[in-house]
């Protein structure tokens, strides 16, 4: 993941983020690839008055859609189409103006793995503990076996010894 935080004071304090202004305010980040199909839209039309990116996903190339959008959240997903396919290849969250780039798949995974073997040492630590402490319970109660043997073994002797002084 990306650890670079975008924002644009001056155009948020200017414009409010709002789902038709969006793609315009994270074109001003250095997320924004400028050879992307957007940018070609944009040129080719800039003279026509036309804003709209439709049909934008039928372009071969690298493209940018608003995927969400909120109040306080929008998300943008980078997208490159080829012979009609499209394949996501970021995502991008603005949250109160500030924009972020979302975690691939790869760093999903990996996040999720490491949280597995964490959790999976967490449980091998306590059995551990658990077999530790009953082998500790089970020597004490041994122990203490012994001791009740030995009282019982002397109480006996003892018996047998007043018996036979008689």
């Amino acid at each position: 993941m990306n650890p670079i935080v975008f924002v644009d004071q001056s155009y948020i304090s200017t414009t409010p983020l709002n789902s038709s202004n969006v793609l315009e305010y994270f074109s001003r980040s250095p997320f924004y690839d400028s050879s992307c199909t957007n940018e070609i839209l944009k040129m080719q039309n800039q003279y026509r008055g036309i804003t709209s990116f439709e049909g934008i996903e039928k372009l071969n190339g690298m493209y940018y859609t608003l995927e969400y959008s909120s109040d306080f959240l929008f998300i943008i997903r980078c997208s490159l189409n080829s012979n009609g396919v499209s394949n996501n290849l970021k995502f991008f969250y603005i949250i109160h103006g500030y924009i972020y780039e979302g975690p691939n798949a790869n760093s999903l995974y990996k996040n999720r793995i490491n949280n597995i073997f964490w959790y999976l040492n967490k449980i091998l630590d306590y059995h551990i503990e658990l077999m530790l402490q009953d082998k500790k319970e089970t020597n004490e109660i041994n122990n203490l076996n012994c001791k009740i043997q030995d009282t019982i073994v002397q109480d006996v002797l003892e018996i047998l010894k007043k018996k036979s002084e008689f």
